[in-house]
């Protein structure tokens, strides 16, 4: 690997250079030589940022960029959800919950339906509206610095497939543990670049979504950014997630291309087998319970 002077310091510590692990759609993958952080050697403008999670992003023709139908996965989220509250209440019984990111708000639907006391922010004008007009959530647009809500308001703060898109995962993990009680629960999940099916599928990896994910944690990176904020990890978890019949067709027609994957994602989303969910572990997405000391 070429060592290089990246556009944009290491998203974890910092440091200006790292070896180039691949390019891959006009983009330059590097792992930092301080920490190991693996990133996207890019940096995204905040206008380029709403636009790119408008609500093209959420049912979006592009086969690189977004979801093709994101409100058909809403029964296969809310299982694998509930799943995740079941493993939250260990650790911290319902109180009042922040979702960073909350898309259009099954989380904190199903949240809410375990007793918790909700509260959303999501930076897609698109995705909050429906949150907002379809469950009556309080959902705020916008960034998470720019929200201004109190110290130590939360009892747990939840981040689902949202780090790996934070432009300053530090700042953001930061912010999150100052809202946080002490004691108080931090849920998140990300893929594992380290995992083997990271490994083995290379540039391939069905989580190297370009532009849009821009650092790809391992157990050590993510465990280092947690016990940066002020966190103490409790659990480092692997345990897949729900899936429509549909959606994986529609990730293998993104990650292999051809006439055949093609031929299968159609035929999917024309039937009823299509909406049919399965619990699928690859082992490469990692869910990380970690309390405020």
């Amino acid at each position: 690997m070429n060592k290089v002077a990246s556009v944009v310091p290491c998203r974890l510590c910092g440091e200006q250079k790292g070896d180039v692990c691949f390019h891959k759609d006009g983009y330059t993958i590097l792992r930092c030589r301080q920490c190991d952080l693996v990133y996207l050697d890019h940096v995204p403008h905040q206008e380029s940022l709403r636009a790119l999670y408008s609500a093209e992003y959420f049912r979006s023709s592009d086969k690189r960029l977004g979801y093709h139908d994101y409100q058909s996965l809403e029964s296969s989220l809310m299982a694998t959800f509930r799943v995740r509250l079941r493993q939250m209440a260990g650790f911290c019984p319902p109180g009042r919950l922040l979702e960073i990111g909350c898309a259009m708000g099954f989380f904190l639907r199903a949240a809410q339906e375990e007793g918790w006391s909700v509260q959303g922010i999501e930076l897609s004008a698109h995705a909050a509206e429906v949150a907002r007009r379809r469950f009556d959530l309080p959902v705020v647009t916008g960034r998470l610095r720019d929200a201004q809500f109190p110290a130590a308001s939360f009892d747990a703060v939840a981040m689902w497939d949202l780090i790996e898109h934070a432009p300053e995962p530090v700042a953001l993990m930061r912010e999150a543990v100052r809202l946080l009680r002490p004691g108080g629960l931090i849920v998140l999940s990300t893929g594992d670049v380290e995992s083997l099916v990271a490994r083995l599928s290379g540039p391939r990896w069905h989580l190297y979504h370009l532009p849009e994910h821009l650092s790809f944690f391992s157990p050590v990176t993510i465990v280092q950014l947690l016990e940066s904020a002020g966190l103490r990890v409790q659990q480092l978890r692997r345990d897949g997630a729900m899936y429509t019949l549909e959606y994986l067709a529609y990730r293998l027609k993104t990650v292999y291309p051809n006439s055949l994957t093609s031929l299968l994602f159609r035929a999917l989303r024309k039937g009823r087998m299509g909406q049919w969910g399965v619990w699928l572990n690859l082992r490469d997405i990692m869910t990380v319970l970690a309390i405020k000391e």
